[in-house]
């Protein structure tokens, strides 16, 4: 079936929007998406007058136009309470005689000699809002269907200036240069100097800081370096899950301070914080929070980053520290026949004092580390009677007064038998995923030298006696094997010696 007239000319300016809104997005700064943007609509539409109208502060500002008027511009700032609310809200279609339905715009557009034009209202995120006008001095049929199309139309035309605006942003900030000159291999200092260096100069303010959120101490700590004087309030302790309650300028300008958060993976870790704006009376603006909205974002990600990085780093380093003690230790096994070497060795991994007990819990060694000597009998009373109260327990615990560290108490076991118990004065905070693990080597290690000890003592035994049974019988078989047995035991046979038989 044949199109009539009006539905090829919905369909062209359909097809001309959708065109235009993808490649909207191809321009860095607003000018240029401007710019674009009327020039596409003079070509395809044919029409005599475009203008883009920037809402700012309630006055409609033009940014671009074309057309043949030399005077149109000096007709603005328009107030925009000065004219019908609708103005910003819906697509309007007027002809000439319709005109003064807009009030003041309706006399610009007069002085003009527009016959036809209509309007295409966007609206954005952080006040990104105006009126794309579009006129004919010939009369134009404009049609009702077209109000959903341009609807559409405003919606991309904001979208496309927000993100215009955002890359200006970046540049005005030096996004470029801090994602280049700043990696995971920057210490965590450099790079908060770095970021808030530039927001404290991106912003126009005198002070710039960051608060970083430190979850085992539930708090927000003031971070060095600052941008301008430090702010006197070093540690903040949040004691509910609102952070405006703590910074009251959180994400809202018009105020003499303004703070965002650092999100990453919907979780805050910080914020950032800007006062004292040398310029717009100290009043920070919505672009204000944009800039650092923007900065907020690299920088969370970045500060995530190095922490990330620096935390493998330090578990690699803990790893090969680990790897280094447990040599240590095996060491210790092979050329000592006590434990006194391996007692220290552990209480120097751990920075903490250690004590060693058999089965029936009597010590059998120890190393303080800070503790006085004093403190040992403390100790022993203490792991003593927390494991005769708790027999069938994997691990015990015993508090120290009124100390932050708690005596902890592991068996020393095998396939089921007690060999011993080790007993450590420590931290809770400092009993992570590495230190488990170390406290299982150390475990393993005074276990091979229980059993060590079980195995040089039978075999002594066993040795003595088969040396016993040689040397005393009427005949010697085999002087020689003799001898050395008495080697073994330090024994010079070619002494005098007296023999008793006691029962």
């Amino acid at each position: 079936m044949e199109l009539t007239k009006k539905e090829k000319l919905i369909r062209r300016i359909d097809r001309h929007l959708r065109v235009t809104a993808r490649q909207l997005i191809m321009f860095d700064t607003v000018e240029e998406t401007l710019k674009f943007l009327i020039d596409s609509f003079q070509l395809d539409l044919n029409c005599d007058f475009v203008c883009i109208l920037l809402n700012e502060d309630g006055y409609l500002i033009p940014k671009v136009f074309n057309g043949e008027s030399d005077s149109f511009i000096e007709n603005f700032p328009i107030n925009i309470r000065n004219n019908s609310s609708d103005l910003l809200e819906y697509p309007l279609a007027f002809s000439d005689s319709e005109v003064e339905k807009i009030h003041e715009l309706s006399d610009v557009i007069r002085k003009e000699k527009i016959q036809s034009w209509f309007t295409v209202p966007y609206k954005g995120d952080y006040g990104v809002s105006g009126v794309c006008l579009i006129g004919f001095t010939d009369l134009v049929p404009l049609y009702q269907e077209m109000v959903l199309i341009f609807t559409d139309f405003g919606k991309d035309i904001a979208v496309a200036i927000k993100l215009a605006k955002q890359r200006e942003e970046q540049k005005k900030i030096g996004m470029e240069w801090i994602t280049e000159s700043l990696s995971v291999n920057s210490p965590i200092e450099k790079t908060i100097g770095k970021i808030i260096e530039r927001a404290g100069k991106g912003t126009q303010s005198k002070r710039a800081c960051v608060y970083l959120y430190i979850e085992k101490d539930n708090s927000f700590i003031l971070q060095e370096p600052c941008f301008g004087q430090p702010l006197s309030l070093k540690r903040i302790v949040p004691q509910n899950n609102k952070l405006i309650d703590y910074f009251p300028y959180l994400a809202a300008w018009g105020g003499k301070a303004l703070t965002v958060s650092l999100t990453m993976n919907l979780k805050t870790i910080g914020v950032l914080h800007v006062e004292e704006k040398e310029t717009n009376n100290g009043i920070y603006t919505a672009d204000d929070l944009q800039t650092l909205k923007l900065m907020a974002q690299h920088m969370a990600a970045l500060i995530e980053n190095i922490r990330l990085f620096e935390s493998e780093k330090e578990y690699k380093q803990r790893l090969h520290m680990l790897l280094d003690y447990q040599q240590a230790l095996v060491k210790e096994t092979i050329e000592q026949d006590s434990f006194v070497g391996i007692t220290n060795t552990i209480s120097e991994l751990f920075s903490s004092s250690v004590l060693l007990f058999d089965r029936f819990m009597r010590p059998i060694d120890y190393s303080m580390h800070p503790l006085d000597n004093a403190d040992v009998q403390l100790l022993i009373e203490q792991a003593t009677y927390q494991v005769f109260q708790g027999r069938n327990q994997e691990i015990w615990q015993a508090s120290m007064g009124d100390t932050e560290k708690k005596l902890m108490i592991w068996p020393i076991n095998h396939g089921g038998d007690l060999l011993g118990h080790l007993a450590i004065h420590l931290n809770l905070n400092d009993m992570d995923d590495f230190f488990k693990l170390s406290v299982n080597i150390a475990r393993n290690i005074f276990y091979l030298q229980f059993i060590k000890q079980k195995l040089v003592f039978d075999t002594k035994e066993q040795v003595r006696d088969g040396f016993i049974n040689k040397l005393l019988v009427p005949n010697l078989i085999n002087e020689e094997e003799i001898i050395q047995y008495a080697n073994v035991f330090n024994w010079n046979l070619f002494l005098p010696h007296r023999i008793s038989v006691l029962s």
